[in-house]
């Protein structure tokens, strides 16, 4: 499946085979999967796996500063609340 549109976001989903565990060993295992998010009004880009939803549900654990998967909070809420 390609690219999802809604409003003026465009959503893709790559699953890839396998699963990850927690680095903190916390119970539970997370798809091997990047959810890819533009605002495409805002030209705002970022992405994400399923371990990423714990890992800040969880831990508040965005990644490292500078690190090529950290998810900087300052631009989720300006993408997702602003």
């Amino acid at each position: 499946m390609g690219p999802v549109e809604y409003k003026n976001f465009t959503l893709e989903y790559l699953s890839y085979r396998g699963k990850v565990i927690c680095p903190f060993a916390d119970p539970g295992v997370y798809s091997k999967a990047v959810i890819k998010l533009k605002d495409n009004e805002k030209a705002i880009e970022f992405s994400w796996t399923p371990l990423h939803i714990h890992m800040i549900r969880k831990h508040n654990f965005f990644e490292g500063k500078g690190s090529k998967y950290r998810l900087e909070p300052e631009l989720l809420v300006r993408c997702l609340f602003a």
